[in-house]
This record gives C-alpha cells, sequence and structure tokens, in this order.
C-alpha cells in the first residue's frame, strides 16, 4: 500500500524525490532532489525548510454554529449591511464576490463555512450586489448562520476607495468596458480591503484546512507541477499568486500595487492587474526587481522576511499544493487517505474554479459512497465544509 501511495504522490509531482531527465527552462537548467542531496543539502530536515508554515492546534470553539440544524424562512430578498458601517479588526480573511448574482453557492459557501470552521479568523464576504435572494437553500442556509464569526457585506467599491490611493478607479471607464471586468474589479478590490482592514484574502474556490491564526505578511505561488531547484538547491517557488494572501493593515506592498493599478492598469490582460502586480511589487520591496523574471530567483530564501521586509514568500505546498497546471488531478478518483497524504503540510487547497473546462461537479450519488475513491473535493468537503456540501443535489 505504501509503494502505491508513494507512486501516486510521484504522479501529482508532489513526492520530493522526482527523478527528472535534463529538466529546463528556456536555457535554464534546474536541479532534482537526488542532485541537491548529493551535494550534501537537506540532511533529512526538509520540513524545517524556509517557506514552511506552523501546522497549529485546531480551532475548536467556532464549530458549534455551523452543525446546529436551522428552523428559517427561505424566501425574498435581504438586504446587506454596508461594510462601511462596521467596525472590523485585523483579524479577517475576505472573500469578494464582483458579480451582479444574488446567490451563493454550494462551493462558495464551502469556502466560508471552512474558513469558519478551521481558519480561527472573523470570516468577512464582501459582495459588490447588496441583496441576496433567499428562496436558494444554499444561500439562505449561510446567510441564516452569520454571527460575530462570520459576516457577508455590501460594498460599493467606489465608495470604499475614497481617500485612499485607490480613489477613482473602480470608475474608470476602462474597467467599466474590459472583458475581465469582474476579475480586474475582485483583483483590485482584494488589495483595497486588505489596505484598510489588514487580513487574509483567500478566492471563494478554497477549501480552508488549517488554523491561519499568526500568520502574517505571506505569499505563495501557484506554478509547481514538479519540485526543481536552483543551483543553490532552493526550491523554485513558481508565479506569485494573489488568489490567497496576508497582509497587516496598510502595508507598504499594497500599496505598491495600488499605485500600479492606477498607473498601469491593463483592461486587456486576464491576469496584469492581479498576480503579476503582486509579484512586481514583492520583487520589489525584497530589492530583485532586475532579477524578478528569472523563475530560478523565486525562492522562498530569496523572498523572505529578512530581505523583504517582513514578507515572506512560503512553500508552495502552504496554499497551492497542486499547482493551477495540473488542477484535472484535484478531479481524479483516489481513496481518501491518499488525499490527507497530498494535503498533509497544506492550510488550504485551491480548486481553480475560473478553469471550467476541467472543473468537475460532484453528484449526488458520488456523495452516498463513503471510503471509496473520489475526488479531493469531495473529501475535503466531508470534513471541513459537510453543510455546504449537503445544501444542494450537485456540489
Amino acid at each position: 500500500f505504501s509503494f502505491i501511495l508513494v507512486q501516486i504522490l510521484t504522479k501529482f509531482g508532489l513526492s520530493h524525490r522526482i527523478v527528472l531527465e535534463g529538466l529546463k527552462k528556456g536555457n535554464t537548467e534546474y536541479l532534482t532532489y537526488e542532485e541537491c542531496e548529493e551535494r550534501g543539502f537537506f540532511q533529512g530536515l526538509f520540513d524545517d525548510r524556509v517557506g514552511r508554515l506552523p501546522k497549529l492546534a485546531k480551532i475548536e470553539d467556532q464549530k458549534s454554529g455551523f452543525d446546529e440544524r436551522l428552523e428559517v424562512s427561505c424566501q425574498g430578498r435581504v438586504r446587506l449591511e454596508n461594510i462601511l458601517d462596521q467596525t472590523l479588526t485585523t483579524q479577517n480573511i475576505f472573500f469578494i464576490e464582483s458579480g451582479p448574482k444574488e446567490t451563493i453557492s454550494g462551493r462558495e459557501s464551502c469556502a466560508l463555512e471552512s474558513a469558519y470552521r478551521e481558519s480561527g479568523l472573523h470570516v468577512v464576504m464582501v459582495r459588490r450586489k447588496e441583496y441576496l435572494d433567499l428562496s436558494d437553500n444554499t444561500t439562505c442556509n449561510m446567510y441564516h448562520r452569520t454571527n460575530q464569526n462570520l459576516s457577508i457585506l455590501y460594498a460599493d467599491f467606489a465608495s470604499l476607495a475614497k481617500g485612499t490611493r485607490m480613489e477613482g478607479f473602480f470608475e474608470n471607464p476602462e474597467l467599466g468596458s474590459s472583458p475581465y471586468n469582474y476579475t480586474h474589479t475582485a483583483d483590485a478590490a482584494r488589495v483595497l480591503l486588505v489596505y484598510k482592514y489588514g487580513g487574509f484574502y483567500a478566492d471563494t474556490d478554497y477549501v480552508i484546512l488549517r488554523s491561519l491564526q499568526g500568520i502574517e505578511n505571506v505569499v505563495a505561488g501557484d506554478d509547481v507541477s514538479m519540485e526543481v531547484y536552483n543551483d543553490n538547491c532552493q526550491i523554485i517557488q513558481g508565479g506569485v499568486s494573489n488568489a490567497m494572501f496576508h497582509f497587516d493593515r496598510g502595508h507598504q506592498l499594497l500599496t505598491c500595487a495600488m499605485d500600479q493599478l492606477m498607473t498601469g492598469y491593463k483592461p486587456d490582460s486576464w491576469a496584469g492587474n492581479g498576480p503579476l502586480v503582486l509579484q512586481a511589487c514583492l520583487a520589489k520591496i525584497c530589492g530583485m526587481e532586475d532579477t524578478v523574471g528569472d523563475p530560478a530567483q523565486l525562492t522562498s530564501e530569496n523572498m523572505s522576511r529578512e530581505r523583504c521586509e517582513g514578507v515572506q514568500l512560503l512553500h508552495y505546498e502552504s496554499f497551492y499544493p497542486v499547482g493551477w497546471r495540473q488542477v484535472e488531478k484535484l478531479y481524479e478518483d483516489h481513496l481518501p487517505r491518499v488525499w490527507e497524504l497530498v494535503f498533509d503540510s497544506s492550510h488550504a487547497v485551491h480548486f481553480y474554479n475560473s478553469q471550467t473546462d476541467k472543473v468537475k461537479q460532484i453528484t449526488r450519488e458520488k456523495k452516498k459512497k463513503t471510503g471509496v475513491n473520489e475526488p479531493a473535493l469531495l473529501t475535503l468537503a466531508r470534513k471541513h465544509c459537510p453543510v455546504s456540501l449537503y445544501s444542494v443535489d450537485t456540489f
């Protein structure tokens, strides 16, 4: 059985001992784990290397709020409270809906529920639309579970940006006519929210697995398919992603990001106003502007708290155990124990719902079978967001 697990992990690119013959990127030849081990690196201390997060104790005191059965009326529309009328601490995890819809899907609900159960933070969903449609079962279920640890709020982003460096951005005609309007609005809004309030941001296609308390000023890369190393035997962490991050309120990296969005907005670039902006600003505060185009420099050691004004580029497994180029692997069927091993070093898992051609639905029949081969999302949802999982027929 152990041999089978190793083979599966190797197929994922998650075994630390993958042999890659002549692996290159452009004209750069990278090293394998074995080659670095032969040079005397690691010495069996893999989990102690830079960029790894500690596994904190699980949060138990918030879970009861989700396990209670609700007897509520699910009909009509409800008007959400405005975020500008709220008093928020810095201990938040924000989720954003930048589109016009008035419902919360099962998977979006899972992101909120898992964050509520596991993160130890105040969960805040911020929505561009002022109303929720409670005739939708999942939406109704989530709305009626809001309390001091879970908020669903309305935000007029133009008003939210007043008095900041982003004032006027959301009224930009180029943003309004962009084919990526909703994506770019969310890209900018996450920077603005964390700048104003502080805390985590995460996309609504995440499942949160562990406590996020005490984790500050961190980003990670989502483009690692197989572990490879530079000449210093440092894992190349892939391009910086903006799908999940933490920054203190008013952090200088976010100031940099807002300035770039205001002066260099790219309406026709899907990623040019999100992850690329975050990566450029990280390189700037790390003093690496001249080398950020070299993938071999994107390591946790080079982009460490000591070098980057307190910001740490985490090991990719922290938030992206499976890279975006391998999203289909998340929907392969494996035993729950296999998925537990795959995500053993992760605090959250991203499911890349924007890749609609690769994302698969989980049917009611699939949910009924337990202890059998199943996709990663089903294994994680059973444990971390069971209410959301069973609030819809097809998840």
